[in-house]
């Protein structure tokens, strides 16, 4: 089953989620995988004090894409860092939250 992202609109892959995932967790409504990413970056420090003061374009960096694949290893998501487009995480970084 799929449904549409409630920031963004993009069509998402839904079902059961891991029940050990403590971030990136699937569901059957909420968010794509790149706008779940976005609001936790816009939420965790001190990341997002990093990326406010150089900008989103940071994610671009090698390091920094590392950092967040570690993370969601650590955190047991059930998305991966293959699954996340961090050039559509930039271009809607400025996209409201909704919901």
């Amino acid at each position: 089953m799929n449904t549409n992202c409630k920031r963004c609109g993009k069509e998402c892959q839904t079902g059961a989620g891991n029940p050990e995932a403590r971030l990136l967790k699937r569901s059957d409504k909420g968010y794509c995988t790149d706008c779940a990413l976005t609001l936790f970056l816009k939420d965790a420090e001190p990341l997002n004090m990093l990326i406010e003061e150089q900008g989103c374009e940071v994610l671009r960096a090698p390091h920094i894409r590392e950092q967040i694949a570690r993370i969601l290893i650590t955190g047991k998501s059930d998305a991966n860092i293959g699954e996340i487009d961090i050039e559509r995480v930039i271009e809607n970084w400025a996209l409201p939250v909704k919901g």
